[in-house]
């Protein structure tokens, strides 16, 4: 009879994510909060820093109740073993210097995830982090202006570090987590967190030097869609065509059958044939 062994878990722990951290990316957090069960890790911050703009807030959870995905779709977040993580970073910007963001964000994981040697990633616009064809995470990020020069973004990473079998059966589409790729290799949950803080504290500090066009050229090479057949729904609307990268303000080209180029800010990406 086979015996299923699965991953012990791992509860999340201050310290243990702290001493992970190098001191650049320890004085750029003003609070750490550490939550069992929430709603959401980015609603939680929203509400946290909604009158200061405080920048700096770290925030992760145990598991979410209600954890959000783009255009409010529903992000699985069983308890005990992955990644919820948000994160509030005040800018000096307005917000259409913003542009690009969340993308830049997806670098910032494939960084960290490359320190532990994962293999077959790549990033789908705007917001997935792809391994082996399959999702393995996402980004959201939702911004408060406060006035033309000042905005707050508060930046969340979901990762499926290891989804239990009960849990899996509500996910919606083709994923994957650490586990099935990386077995006992898997990184510690606490080490993992400290990981991606610290390459998204470095690519926030790229992006208010330099914006999106500084990614532009690293994005692309991990371009999960490019020289692929794509159509991308807009509501009403669909475009098919060929996936051309992205532009420099991380709007995602795409050829036609008439051979003409246009560029998207907005939508939603399916592979098509």
């Amino acid at each position: 009879m086979t015996t299923n062994i699965f991953p012990a878990v791992e509860r999340l722990n201050e310290d243990k994510i702290l001493s992970c951290l190098g001191q650049a990316a320890v004085d750029k957090i003003s609070r750490m909060l550490i939550l069992g069960a929430t709603e959401s890790t980015n609603s939680y911050v929203l509400d946290y820093c909604d009158q200061s703009l405080l920048s700096g807030v770290v925030c992760v959870a145990e598991s979410q109740t209600q954890g959000r995905g783009r255009r409010g779709r529903a992000w699985v977040s069983p308890e005990g073993h992955n990644v919820y993580l948000s994160m509030s970073w005040q800018f000096q910007n307005q917000l259409k210097e913003l542009t690009g963001l969340s993308l830049a964000i997806g670098l910032a994981v494939i960084r960290a995830l490359q320190t532990f040697k994962v293999d077959e990633l790549s990033l789908k616009w705007p917001n997935d982090v792809y391994c082996q064809h399959r999702k393995l995470g996402g980004i959201l990020v939702d911004i408060v202006a406060r006035n033309e020069a000042q905005c707050l973004a508060v930046i969340g990473v979901g990762l499926n570090r290891w989804v239990a079998p009960d849990s899996a059966v509500t996910i919606d589409q083709q994923w994957i987590d650490l586990y099935t790729t990386m077995q006992e290799s898997m990184p510690a949950r606490n080490r993992l967190i400290a990981e991606l803080i610290q390459h998204i504290i470095v690519v926030l500090q790229q992006f208010e030097q330099s914006g999106f066009s500084g990614f532009q050229e690293e994005w692309n090479r991990w371009d999960h869609l490019k020289g692929r057949k794509i159509v991308l729904h807009m509501g009403q609307q669909e475009v098919t065509g060929i996936s051309k990268g992205i532009n420099v303000q991380g709007m995602l080209a795409v050829e036609d059958t008439s051979g003409n180029v246009g560029h998207y800010s907005i939508g939603e990406v399916s592979l098509s044939g």
